[in-house]
């Protein structure tokens, strides 16, 4: 069977692919077929269009000729005048005016520009495909597939189109977000480090959303890059350039009109009877947009590409959707959904066969009869609409005859009561979700899952395939967009030949991953972290609950953490106070610690001397305790680790000259 990707047919006999081929290269619609008379005028109006732009083409030629005849010879007299006046020793002030605005209009003709007219506008039903076959033959690469069947395709499936939009949607639509570069953790930065790091992501979003295209995020254009690249098998950002080479806009383009070129050095764009050309993300250089030359208006400079594409094993230029392997189940539904749309339109009831047994019908009740199911009972208006036959018997003298019998039979295949094909249609939408493969749940249905079966389901869809497309796009971003942003600030430094020699980048970007958890789960884990001392009992309210922070400051800190700290402030508040304000805590804890030295007892027992130690220092040592434990969870709050390092730093200045204080609070049998 022929693949509707080939060319031409390996062989003479028709097969069922070879059909199915010549349905796709044609337009999909819910119009009727194209038919030969249908065809005809295509071909018609694409001689037309194509004589008005050779006439335009021919004409655009000449007027550009004699513009730049102009040009030259304007230029030519301009030099002469002023040659003239630079001969001359000594100008008057008019005449060095008249050299000033000479010179002027000299630099301003230089820089002048044809502009040409807009070439004639194809009729619509000008394929794509014979407007570059016109425009750019022999410049571009053909591509292996018909991509405007392909996009009416899509457009006519609704289920198609739904599993491209949940595909693209939750794989980049969910938003984005900075992460650390390298694969390193957030907690292993110093606080300096941290500090830098939150900085520089957030130049990161804003340079990012600042050059998307105006009233969207940029993770709403990856999404329509995405979304292209799940239907048509490829998408593109267009990348625009100021003077210096700066990105300043970043544009996404529809993969239906573009191509490359055969050298794989620029990339085409054809579409309404225009053709305009880009550059490779690599290509720095100044290209006019219109001829590809160099240089050119800065209006008419060519933009950069960076495609995306699917892999596939037919092509290494273009990209291949994965769901073209169901392109006979996307027919099928189609075909089966207009069948039942015509049961509306021309019949009302499903298609019948009427027999008489033992009568005869007179050639006006047949004319009737006839009429009535061809016109007069068509149309969901004449659905309930009463058929009344006269029928005689045969023999009417027989003193055997029986009253003639009348049966409407229905002659149909695969109709139920409420439509045809329903399990076919069911069944080839099974096929084009599995293409994508996504389960049911994410269409809003859960089919035959239960609850523990459709979040194992979920869970598996989003890390086989949300996030692993997700992190395709992060590192196509991060390959093109970061570095140029990081050059920008001064982040990266690069030699002439492009190879790195510094690099200072803590963050990249990445996109935002589906949660496969439910609202009851996720609490539960909340609560869970709270008590363990992941979140402080702030963090919990706020990212939680929803409710305002509590302004104090043991709310800034985990639930163990707090409880230890307001145990201390009921012996020692100018110890709590002080780890707030880290000019007194040296004092503060020199003082406490110094007034209430642990004392030595005899066990009654042993009759051994034991250190007992007073409240303070044990809830220093209760307070030391519980910031050790914070500290070897990755997930403590940043002001949490402000105060930690705050609060070590004293302890360590109040004591570090005091052999007795040492001691008393990090002896063994102290901490013991």
């Amino acid at each position: 069977m022929r693949s509707i990707f080939a060319e031409e047919s390996d062989s003479e006999a028709i097969t069922v692919g070879e059909e199915l081929d010549s349905l796709i290269m044609k337009k999909f619609s819910l119009r009727e077929r194209e038919s030969e008379d249908a065809q005809a005028k295509i071909d018609t109006h694409t001689k037309s269009w194509k004589t008005q732009h050779c006439k335009w083409r021919n004409a655009e030629k000449k007027n550009k000729e004699k513009f730049n005849k102009k040009k030259a010879e304007r230029i030519k007299e301009i030099q002469s005048e002023l040659d003239v006046y630079k001969s001359m020793k000594d100008l008057l002030p008019e005449q060095k005016e008249v050299q000033v605005k000479l010179r002027a209009e000299l630099d301003s003709v230089k820089k002048s520009y044809y502009n040409a007219t807009d070439p004639p506008f194809p009729a619509a039903d000008i394929s794509i495909q014979t407007q570059a076959d016109y425009l750019a033959q022999g410049e571009y690469i053909p591509k292996p597939y018909d991509v405007e069947a392909l996009t009416e395709l899509i457009e006519g499936s609704q289920r198609l189109k739904s599993s491209i939009i949940v595909y693209a949607g939750n794989s980049v639509g969910l938003g984005n977000f900075y992460r650390p570069t390298l694969g390193r953790n957030v907690a292993d930065f110093t606080p300096e480090e941290l500090e830098e790091y939150h900085r520089q992501g957030r130049e990161l979003l804003k340079w990012y959303n600042t050059r998307a295209e105006k009233g969207k995020s940029f993770y709403q254009l990856a999404n329509e890059v995405e979304y292209g690249k799940a239907g048509l098998g490829e998408g593109y950002f267009e990348v625009v350039d100021n003077r210096v080479g700066k990105i300043v806009k970043i544009n996404v383009i529809n993969a239906t009109y573009m191509y490359e070129g055969k050298n794989r050095d620029r990339y085409i764009w054809v579409k309404n009877g225009k053709k305009k050309y880009f550059k490779r993300f690599e290509d720095k250089s100044a290209r006019n947009s219109e001829d590809f030359s160099s240089g050119g208006p800065i209006g008419k400079r060519a933009s950069r590409i960076v495609p995306f594409r699917e892999y596939n094993l037919m092509s290494d230029v273009y990209g291949i959707p994965n769901w073209t392997g169901a392109i006979p189940q996307i027919l099928g539904a189609r075909y089966a959904a207009e069948t039942n749309v015509h049961f509306f339109n021309n019949s009302a009831s499903p298609r019948l066969i009427i027999t008489v047994a033992g009568g005869a019908v007179d050639e006006s009740t047949k004319a009737s009869m006839k009429k009535f199911f061809q016109v007069k009972g068509k149309g969901r208006q004449n659905a309930h609409r009463t058929l009344l036959l006269c029928v005689s018997s045969k023999n009417q003298l027989s003193p055997n005859v029986k009253p003639p019998t009348i049966n409407i039979e229905p002659l149909t295949v695969g109709t139920t009561d409420d439509g045809s094909f329903m399990k076919y249609q069911a069944a080839c939408e099974e096929t084009i979700r599995e293409a994508f493969r996504i389960s049911n749940t994410f269409y809003g249905t859960s089919g035959d899952s239960n609850r523990a079966s459709a979040y194992t389901l979920r869970d598996q869809v989003v890390r086989t395939v949300f996030i692993p497309e997700g992190e395709k796009m992060a590192n196509l971003c991060n390959d093109y967009f970061t570095p140029e942003w990081a050059e920008e600030t001064g982040l990266l430094k690069v030699d002439e030949k492009g190879n790195e020699i510094e690099d200072n980048r803590l963050v990249e970007l990445a996109f935002t991953e589906l949660s496969t958890m439910s609202q009851k789960d996720e609490s539960e884990l909340a609560i869970q972290q709270l008590i363990s001392g992941a979140l402080s009992i702030n963090d919990f309210r706020a990212e939680v609950l929803g409710l305002p922070k509590i302004p104090h400051w043991w709310a800034e800190m985990p639930k163990t953490l707090a409880v230890s700290a307001l145990q201390l402030s009921e012996v020692s508040p100018s110890l709590v106070a002080a780890m707030l304000n880290d000019e007194a805590l040296a004092a503060a804890i020199k003082q406490d610690v110094a007034s209430d030295i642990a004392s030595g007892e005899k066990d009654s027992s042993t009759g051994i001397e034991v250190e007992v130690l007073d409240n303070t220092t044990k809830s220093l040592l209760a307070l030391r305790k519980s910031l050790q434990s914070a500290l070897k969870d990755h997930h403590v709050s940043e002001p949490t680790l402000r105060m930690l390092d705050t609060y070590y730093d004293g302890l360590k200045d109040a004591i570090d000259t005091d052999d007795k204080l040492m001691d008393s609070l990090f002896s063994t049998k102290a901490s013991e």
